[in-house]
Order: structure tokens, then C-alpha cells, then sequence
């Protein structure tokens, strides 16, 4: 698997909002935090300013849009478990 060199900072971003909504599942959160680790995923450097102009054209997050300009650089297939995320990727034309 790639991902942009940035991956840490999605689980990182929604670990502090899940444990404010659920603190009696601290200690699971923090275990599935850590478990994004062991996936064995390359990070790759993305083309910020190109990253940034598919952005602002697909109304996407730059984090988001990151994935999306790296999938497209590498002519690989995305994984989106996120279904309001995929069906915002299925409108992007090739």
C-alpha cells in the first residue's frame, strides 16, 4: 500500500474527537490508534501545489485531494472505506 507522507495525520485528527465522544473506550481507541502502525504502507511525498489545485477543483480537503493526486500519479487504485469520500472520488473524472 501508498499513501501520502501525511497518513499519520487522519487517525490522528479523529482519535482526540472519538475518545471526547466515547472516554469509556479509551483504551480501545488508543489500542486501535497504535494498530495503524502495522500496516505496511510506503508514504510518498505528493506535489503540494498540484495537491492543492485538485482541491480547490474537486471541493475536496487538500488531505483528502492528497490521496486523490497520488492515486491518479501512480495510476493505482484507491481503497475508501469513507462512503461520503467515495462517492465525492466517483464524481472526479479520470
Amino acid at each position: 500500500m501508498r499513501a501520502p507522507a501525511s497518513i499519520d495525520f487522519g487517525p490522528a485528527n479523529v482519535f482526540p474527537t472519538k475518545l471526547g465522544r466515547h472516554p469509556e473506550q479509551s483504551a480501545s481507541l488508543a489500542e486501535s490508534f497504535g494498530l495503524c502502525r502495522r500496516f505496511a504502507i510506503r508514504e510518498m511525498m505528493v506535489d503540494r501545489d498540484a495537491s492543492v489545485r485538485l482541491a480547490f477543483v474537486t471541493r475536496l480537503s487538500s488531505y483528502d485531494a492528497s490521496y486523490l493526486w497520488l492515486g491518479c500519479d501512480l495510476g493505482i487504485e484507491l481503497i475508501i472505506l469513507d462512503k461520503r469520500l467515495a462517492a465525492d472520488f466517483a464524481q472526479v473524472p479520470p
